[in-house]
């Protein structure tokens, strides 16, 4: 398998790249498609099609790599044949053939991909039985996308069609492939419109809060399985909300959206509903025919506040959607970077929720032959990429097919089934009074208000009051100081009852009751035996007592679905309905759970926040008997402290439980400190009394970081420092507020791997400080210390630093202390005794020439010469990328040719005072098209100095200031020489030249030593179109052309090298022949003589002469 050509990943491929790399579950980014078909299929002549298709489509032979900036794509030439597994199933009874199909098309979907090899198709043919067949094809979303799928399915029924006639296949030539699509989205994000568009990002989405859809609950960890649901909603209820749409100037996505969004907050008590919108971004006919990955993820955010009507709410969304479809351009990693969510590190960034419409045609009917498959049809592998997500379907015959995919332990099962069905009936309610406020939409039908209220009804095994009685009433802060023995009955009062506690008591064999008294009653209302609820942190508090009716109700007074929050009301006798203050939501069984009392919203830093969600996540630690969370104002803001009791024989401090928190939680719901009260003061209903505990925050000062103080912190701080870009890091310092995110988290982790340190990108979510990583790192080293005192290999600091780094190998054995006073420069350990040895030089303190001076001393034994001053030289900024082409054309697609050219140079020295920069450029300037182009010349202080000294005598360091200069094109000869060589000297007189983008860049390298390798042979970055790098050897240069894709395909560019080398020779040719020196004004710069004036009095001076 060859590889034709590299270019950097697009921006939806880097995203797909970097979640495998965080994928702990069943792979959430394959796409899964099966095609029915009846009618003889011949296996032989689908391959045939398929390998066709491959051809026909550079997506279908792309795989990824990592590369210096980032991922890459590699386009293959002639990869091979996607493999066509067949399954005969012809031979089972009927009705076992489709539960068999399942089977392996579930089998196949949840296998991985590898990105880095290739294909990154699977196919699997199914016979089910003479005349019915199955086509399963699983593909990574980093090579296609749902309008992909389409393509494919046309295509491939056409390709088949024409090979079984033995004709040609009807389909248009492509003139676009997606690495000219990833070519112009780069230049399209390097624009000044995309800066706007990621500011208008950054301003419209600050202060998202997270979307937790089980309010007052911690989010579970490693969610990793999927389940979905698929409802068909018929054509009347679509022309309903059709018409709703008219009426108020939105779509059916926007009209889905509002509803959707509703649903959302009726869950998770959020008013700020961040949703988002898979959108194709295919900007031309040409690329709507094209495979490949041109999704992004558009975030869409609705505003809930105030409690509007739905029409009300339909005019926001229509605004709020307009706004984000305007910058839509933007790749949804850009938005999160520039947004930089507070999150807790397993939260999808920005949009938990996302919502797609799908439209089945998108352009490619005219491929489409006619009944060639009878059906097409998308599947689960049981993954989920969101917490929720909604697809719309849009049929040809009117009917609409919703399916929500969710991720499984996020709700009860019930729950999530349910919801697609209370959206239903959420938006049947708006279509028929789109006037109605939000909080009076229903989410059930009568019939289901009525089950609800029965399940409440219950009463299950609730005790009588009087026994309750008969047990030993504690709340939750009082067991801190209970004694118990087996067989005593404890009631264990109040909401805050941590579930961790309850189990070890029942272990233990203490028989457990439950009791709440809401402070409208005062005595209990609920109560019944413990029982544990799977995934709830607090004790459920039990079931209404005999006489006692209670009622979970909305903002309309109707009962409320399972699981979702309402405020409880409670009729005790016969008296009236009292409202308690009080959210509970009603769980599977009928029990009632705790969640918040009924209040305006807390806010932190400007996000909603709930102490009892807070209190919650403390509660679900092992070691936690009890927690309560407090709410302070200082120095006009507001901020949250925590207070717990731990198990007697406990082993965390509150610094422990704090980082604890810091995983499970959003920066913005932490608390201050973690306070471990060792003798909590207690009023007489069993609370801690407030006004009494310790203040565990005095004022908000801003943090001063902390320095590392073990050789492992030093080490990640400095690796941190590199790939942030800063000087210094604090190890309690988060990793996202300094800067980071997702590929600079896979930089650290390949820098800790380069210094012996075993990280992960999940290692660096979780753990988001220096901290927390070292002690991960250092109780998970087994059997001794992990290796420390290794400085950061410089080369992983040219995957971390802008600065270049230089590489080389040397076949020699090298005693280390012979670099001792070279500090730019490092060896790195051998493989064997006999070497070869590795070098690595920094590259913003070394040039090219200081560097191959520096090898040579190396290789011959010699006296090294002396090592620069580091402080006195200047860090070289990075190069800026073409114009037009944008910062992703770093690594960009290119191929490369060579040409080697004998060369006089020091008759090109003696007659011309040239170096051999000018010949080069020369050359070019009579191969390259147009009137004159723009070349750059990297380390011009070195490859433009004065004839005949000797480059490598300068002194040791950086000389890299490059120069840019505008050269006119033409033919060799006397005056072309002349005019390259003035061009390039006042440019470097200029300070610099040009400040127009390059089209050539011209890097002069000298002649490598025997005995050395040159591992930095100039195959990264791409900072122009063309790139020349000339190595110059006793009597010839050497010359490497490589050129990007988009300007220079890979003949021309041959062409090109071919053209270049016959110039070289003919300039060569040109000086040869030349009578004698022939000056020009750069050779008397103090004169400043042009060169008609030069000529003359040097004519002059000849005639005296003479």
């Amino acid at each position: 398998m060859t590889a034709e050509f590299v270019h950097p990943a697009s921006p939806g491929q880097r995203e797909m790249w970097f979640a495998e790399r965080l994928r702990q579950g069943p792979p959430v980014s394959n796409i899964n498609l099966v095609l029915r078909r009846r009618g003889p299929t011949d296996a032989a002549q689908l391959r045939s099609a398929f390998a066709a298709l491959v051809a026909r489509h550079e997506s279908l032979r792309t795989t990824l790599r990592e590369g210096l900036e980032g991922p890459e794509q590699v386009v293959h030439t002639a990869p091979g044949e996607v493999p066509l597994h067949e399954a005969d199933l012809s031979g089972l009874p009927p009705a076992e053939r489709e539960p068999a199909l399942e089977r392996l098309q579930g089998q196949d979907a949840r296998e991985a991909f590898d990105l880095s090899r290739w294909p990154l198709l699977r196919l699997r043919l199914v016979h089910l039985d003479e005349d019915e067949h199955a086509l399963v094809l699983i593909a990574h979303r980093a090579m296609v996308d749902g309008v992909s799928l389409q393509v494919i399915s046309a295509e491939i029924a056409e390709l088949y069609s024409a090979a079984v006639a033995g004709q040609e296949p009807k389909l248009p030539p492509l003139r676009l492939q997606y690495v000219d699509y990833t070519a112009w989205k780069a230049g399209q994000l390097a624009g000044p419109e995309a800066r706007e568009s990621v500011a208008w990002w950054r301003e419209s989405f600050a202060g998202i809060p997270v979307l937790g859809l089980m309010r007052g609950r911690p989010r579970p960890t490693g969610l990793a399985t999927g389940a979905d649901r698929t409802e068909h909603w018929e054509p009347g209820f679509r022309q309903r909300l059709d018409e709703l749409g008219r009426r108020s100037g939105t779509s059916l996505f926007m009209t889905a959206l509002a509803g959707y969004a509703v649903l959302l907050s009726r869950y998770s008590g959020v008013e700020d509903v961040a949703v988002g919108a898979p959108m194709s971004d295919r900007p031309s006919r040409d690329l709507g025919r094209v495979v490949g990955n041109f999704a992004n993820l558009v975030g869409l955010r609705v505003d809930l506040s105030g409690d509007p009507t739905f029409t009300e709410l339909l005019a926001r969304v229509r605004t709020s959607t307009l706004g984000s479809l305007s910058h839509q351009a933007i790749p949804f990693e850009q938005v999160v970077e520039a947004v930089r969510p507070e999150r807790a590190p397993e939260d999808d960034p920005l949009c938990q929720a996302a919502l797609s419409l799908v439209q089945v045609d998108n352009g490619v009917a005219e491929h489409r032959s006619p009944d060639f498959w009878t059906d097409r049809y998308e599947f689960s592998n049981g993954s989920a990429r969101h917490d929720v997500f909604l697809v719309l379907n849009e049929r040809p015959d009117g009917w609409l097919s919703v399916t929500l995919e969710w991720r499984v332990g996020l709700l009860p099962d019930e729950t999530s089934g349910a919801l697609l069905g209370q959206l239903r009936t959420l938006l049947e309610a708006a279509a028929d009074a789109p006037g109605t406020r939000l909080s009076h939409l229903p989410l059930l039908t009568r019939a289901q208000e009525a089950e609800a209220q029965s399940l409440v009804d219950q009463v299950g095994e609730a005790p009588a009051a009087d026994t309750l009685l008969a047990g030993r009433v504690l709340g939750p802060w009082e067991a801190t100081r209970a004694v118990l023995a087996p067989g005593e009955t404890v009631v264990l009062d109040g909401p805050g009852w941590s579930a961790w506690l309850a189990r070890r008591w029942a272990a233990d064999g203490i028989r457990l009751l439950r009791s709440w008294a809401p402070s409208a009653t005062e005595r209990p209302v609920l109560a019944g035996p413990w029982q544990d609820a799977p995934g709830a942190p607090r004790a459920p508090l039990g079931r209404p007592l005999p006489g006692v009716r209670v009622r979970v109700l909305d903002g309309a007074g109707r009962p409320v679905p399972v699981a979702v929050p309402g405020e409880l009301h409670v009729v005790v006798g016969d008296a009236a309905q009292r409202a308690t203050g009080v959210l509970m939501r009603v769980l599977p069984d009928g029990q009632l759970e705790y969640v918040a009392p009924v209040r305006a919203p807390i806010r932190v830093r400007g996000y909603p926040v709930d102490p009892e969600t807070v209190e919650a996540v403390l509660l679900d630690h092992a070691e936690v008997i009890a927690a309560s969370v407090t709410v302070h104002d200082d120095l006009d803001d507001t901020y949250l402290e925590a207070y717990v009791s731990l198990q007697p024989d406990a082993q965390v401090t509150g610094a422990d439980l704090h980082a604890y928190l810091a995983r499970r939680l959003s920066p913005y719901e932490l608390p201050v400190s973690v306070m471990v009260l060792a003798d909590p003061t207690l009023g007489e209903d069993g609370s801690l009394v407030d006004d009494r505990l310790p203040a565990a925050f005095d004022g908000l000062v801003a943090p001063v970081p902390v320095p590392p103080r073990t050789e492992v912190e030093r080490q990640l701080a400095t690796i941190w420092a590199a790939v942030l870009g800063h000087d210094e890091v604090g190890v309690t310092d988060n990793f996202f507020a300094l800067g980071g995110d997702s590929f600079s988290s896979l930089q650290v982790v390949a820098g800790a791997a380069e210094a012996g340190l075993a990280l992960s990108a999940v290692d660096v979510f979780s753990r988001q400080t220096i901290a927390e990583l070292a002690r991960g790192l250092t109780e998970g080293a087994a059997g001794g210390d992990v290796a420390e005192g290794a400085p950061v290999p410089a080369a992983v600091l040219r995957r971390l630093d802008p600065r270049p780094v230089l590489l080389a190998e040397l076949d020699r054995p090298l005693d280390p202390a012979a670099l001792a006073e070279w500090g730019p420069v490092r060896m790195e350990p051998a493989e064997s005794a006999a070497g070869p040895v590795r070098l690595v030089g920094d590259g913003a303190l070394l040039d090219d020439w200081t560097w191959t001076s520096l090898l040579a001393s190396l290789a011959t034994g010699a006296e090294l010469p002396p090592a620069p001053a580091a402080m006195s030289l200047p860090v070289i900024p990075p190069k800026p990328s073409p114009a037009g082409e944008g910062p992703g054309l770093v690594g960009g697609a290119w191929s490369a040719s060579q040409v080697d050219v004998p060369l006089d140079l020091d008759t090109a020295r003696a007659v011309f005072g040239l170096a051999p920069v000018d010949l080069i450029v020369t050359a070019l300037a009579a191969v390259l098209p147009g009137p004159s182009f723009v070349v750059e010349v990297s380390d011009a202080d070195r490859v433009l100095a004065e004839v005949g000294s000797d480059h490598l005598n300068r002194p040791a360091g950086r000389w890299a200031r490059d120069v840019r200069a505008s050269v006119p094109a033409g033919a060799v000869g006397t005056d072309m020489i002349r005019s390259v060589k003035e061009s390039l000297r006042a440019a470097a007189r200029d300070d610099g030249g040009t400040a127009e983008s390059p089209y050539v860049e011209v890097t002069m390298v000298p002649a490598l030593p025997a005995g050395v390798r040159d591992i930095d042979d100039g195959t990264g970055a791409l900072v122009a179109p063309l790139d020349v790098r000339a190595r110059i050897s006793a009597g010839s240069v050497e010359m490497v052309l490589r050129g990007l894709a988009s300007h220079w395909p890979p003949d021309e560019l041959r062409a090109l090298a071919d053209r270049a080398g016959a110039a070289l020779r003919a300039v060569a040719d040109a000086v040869a022949v030349l009578p004698g020196r022939v000056h020009t004004p750069s050779d008397f710069p103090e004169a400043g003589l042009s060169q008609d004036q030069l000529d003359r009095l040097l004519g002059r001076l000849s005639d005296t002469d003479r």
